[in-house]
């Protein structure tokens, strides 16, 4: 792995100086995923150990000491882990029950000790019952996915929460369970989300507020049929985002549509109107769902991506959505910048300013990088040049997606991740790491910048 990155003529050597250059920027991205956080607070992991287990004794001798097997076996392996961590922590949970006094403050941390130990001596091994159960599942599972995906990776999304975790919260309220309870779970889930950042700076990354993680989450929307979603849970987590601001983590997402009840939408607004800058909001909920529909069929998965299913989308990220518990798609790995493409049409080619080696300080030789489109003095019309942008655009995107491919096979071969695997479907039924391309849904996301300068150049040089 190192002589493939470090090494003579490297990926990495390659990437930094195309960066340097001005060409974009690319690699593959850690995090940016929804996993499917509901089916281990649905099903446990006990369930999806045995999912697992069955695919692999299905397998021949041959593929179980294959590929398809190993990975299997890892994923496996992988799936144990909640539930040894569970158990570690309960038993801690335990020891200090046992060393607290006989008062009546003693006696109910004691009480709730215990009840934290039962809690997680049951999930996220097996299914959850009630509010406080599901919510200590979650964020055992996120915990653990964040740990997996180099911790901490950025851009993971809760996905829907107020859906997935609305059962629950419905039978701690018929139990009787006070709501400023329920709110304070929740509260607790939210400081440790923040755990990331005390992480970051322990290890000396003090990159401040712009190093956000962007542990997402989503509230409201639409669902099947195109019926409001918006319920009491989505309403508690309002409050628990308009309480607990303005820590950074979760990052609080709110899809609006034009049946949003009166009372939610009034919160929001009372929200934004008090400048906390959360819940960021996605109003546009029907054109995201018509957005998605549309890609779908062009991209000729409308069997994955379709009326009965592209209502569950969340957004990673900065908000790109994205398909829950089944998509690996790339949102910010492939980035291209147009305004290179017209130094390089100016340049026939080449580079017309002067650019650095950004770790070393030394100056790059100007050599023929891009294809020779001509002199543009010597073009005859607007056409022309622009025939000649466009094909340099084309040996940018070349360039950027054939170094982002470089990269994501050494992260497949080199840093696979089988406990996240676990919980994105397509991994275990192929018998491929979600690295690897094992998920359902695989999109690359080709995003352009520089819009503004680069329309502003082109009409100047048209005019």
């Amino acid at each position: 792995k190192d002589d493939l990155l470090n090494g003579k003529g490297g990926l990495t050597r390659r990437t930094i100086e195309f960066h340097d250059r001005g060409y974009g920027n690319c690699g593959p991205t850690s995090g940016h995923i929804i996993p499917g956080y509901e089916i281990p607070v649905k099903y446990g992991f006990k369930h999806i150990y045995e999912d697992i287990k069955a695919k692999y004794d299905g397998l021949s001798a041959e593929e179980q000491n294959g590929k398809r097997g190993g990975q299997l076996r890892a994923m496996m392996e992988a799936a144990l882990l909640p539930k040894e961590l569970a158990a570690n922590y309960a038993a801690l949970c335990e020891k200090l029950a046992a060393k607290e006094s006989d008062t009546a403050q003693g006696a109910a941390r004691k009480a709730e000790l215990l009840r934290m130990g039962a809690n997680m001596r049951k999930v996220p091994w097996e299914p959850a019952e009630d509010f406080w159960e599901a919510v200590q599942s979650l964020w055992f599972t996120h915990m653990l996915v964040m740990s997996d995906e180099n911790y901490p990776g950025p851009g993971i999304s809760f996905g829907r929460v107020d859906q997935y975790l609305y059962p629950y919260y419905q039978r701690s309220v018929e139990k009787g369970e006070d709501r400023e309870f329920l709110k304070d779970i929740l509260k607790c889930m939210w400081i440790h989300c923040n755990t990331a950042y005390d992480a970051m700076i322990k290890v000396g990354m003090n990159q401040g507020i712009t190093a956000g993680y962007g542990q997402l989450l989503m509230i409201g929307g639409l669902g099947k049929g195109g019926a409001d979603m918006t319920n009491d849970l989505s309403c508690l987590l309002l409050e628990v985002i308009d309480e607990m601001s303005p820590i950074l983590e979760p990052k609080p997402n709110v899809r609006l549509h034009r049946n949003t009840p009166e009372q939610f939408l009034d919160k929001v607004c009372d929200m934004i109107a008090s400048s906390q800058g959360a819940p960021f909001l996605l109003n546009f909920d029907e054109r995201s769902i018509a957005g998605l529909l549309r890609e779908a069929k062009f991209a000729g998965i409308e069997n994955l991506i379709n009326q009965d299913t592209v209502f569950d989308y969340s957004a990673v990220g900065c908000l790109e959505n994205t398909m829950v518990g089944n998509d690996r798609s790339s949102t910010v790995d492939v980035n291209l910048n147009f305004l290179k493409a017209l130094e390089l049409t100016l340049g026939n080619g080449k580079d017309i300013a002067g650019y650095t080696d950004q770790l070393w300080g030394k100056p790059y030789k100007n050599i023929q990088m891009g294809p020779q489109t001509g002199d543009p003095r010597n073009f005859k019309s607007f056409d022309e040049f622009y025939i000649a942008f466009t094909e340099q655009i084309r040996f940018i995107i070349q360039k950027v997606t054939g170094l982002y491919n470089e990269g994501d096979g050494i992260r497949a071969e080199f840093l696979p991740t089988p406990y996240l695997s676990c919980l994105v479907k397509g991994c275990a039924e192929k018998g491929k790491d979600v690295t690897q391309g094992g998920a359902e849904i695989r999109f690359i996301t080709v995003e352009g910048v520089t819009f503004a300068t680069t329309i502003d150049s082109l009409l100047a040089i048209k005019y």
